[in-house]
């Protein structure tokens, strides 16, 4: 890699990089449809194992 193709890659990531998290503002952990009709869980819904 050329030095000058590393300055180039040096200003790209100071240009798009994050400056910090807001953690006010975090996105959703799931996906919500709320168009879609909801489907219960059957009764008695076995858990996930751990590991």
């Amino acid at each position: 890699m050329a030095n000058q193709d590393a300055e180039a890659a040096r200003a790209y990531h100071e240009a798009t990089k994050l400056t910090y998290i807001n953690l006010a503002n975090k996105p959703p952990l799931y996906k919500t449809y709320s168009a879609l009709p909801l489907i219960p869980l059957p009764p008695g819904f076995p858990s996930p194992e751990t590991p």
